[in-house]
């Protein structure tokens, strides 16, 4: 579950937001279904299919917008660069790469009414909720850890997703009237994820660790 309402523009965050009660704030749950096939002990292969059910509302707007349903697809192949069965190996590293499929919709509307004398209208979701990106997509990761001890293990995971396209063509709410704006259509945006930390096994419960590190992820400002 991710929750969001404070507004940044880079680094510096718009706190007057809040103070003018303009806040968006957006609600995300996602959940992730996974196949791996083990080829061999140093490869395998994953299937990753997301399921997401969003909303958006803005804090001073009378109705709320929501989307839900299959996500965009990933295939992945991995492998690791040191042989797993090495009884004397204390870490390793493996990288992966694999293509995402613009399996989710990325145009899903509701028909909302904003109490403008219109009556309710159908209007596009936000891209920050839409199930899909409408855009093919190229996943490279990594990750690598480090035992120390028995009990505890250092890690430095990562992952970047390339997407060659540039707007998916959905026409954004309002976008008609200006269509000369560079917000006309959604665009297609890179991601990147980086983590790292150590995690450490409790021993009296089993299959139970404790995990303490950083974690950044985002979109790069420019694609």
């Amino acid at each position: 579950h991710q929750f969001s309402s404070r507004h940044f523009v880079g680094d510096v965050e718009q706190t007057y937001r809040i103070q003018q009660g303009t806040q968006v704030m957006n609600k995300i749950n996602l959940e992730t279904v996974g196949v791996t096939y083990q080829a061999t002990p140093r490869y395998s292969f994953t299937i990753d299919v997301p399921m997401i059910e969003a909303s958006r509302r803005s804090n001073n707007s009378p109705y709320t917008l929501t989307a839900s349903g299959l996500g965009d697809t990933a295939f992945t192949a991995q492998g690791w660069v040191f042989n797993p069965h090495n009884e004397n190996l204390h870490g390793n590293v493996q990288f992966g790469l694999g293509m995402v499929l613009p399996t989710g919709k990325d145009n899903v509307s509701n028909v909302v009414d904003s109490f403008n004398g219109q009556g309710p209208q159908p209007r596009i979701a936000d891209y920050s909720i839409q199930p899909g990106t409408g855009g093919y997509g190229i996943a490279f990761q990594w990750q690598s850890f480090l035992n120390i001890g028995h009990l505890s293990q250092a890690y430095f995971n990562g992952n970047y997703l390339a997407t060659p396209q540039d707007v998916n063509h959905v026409l954004r709410t309002g976008a008609a009237a200006n269509p000369a704006t560079l917000t006309q259509y959604n665009s297609i945006s890179d991601q990147y994820l980086l983590e790292a930390g150590v995690a450490h096994a409790i021993t009296k419960v089993r299959g139970l660790n404790l995990t303490v590190g950083p974690r950044m992820e985002g979109v790069p400002a420019h694609d």
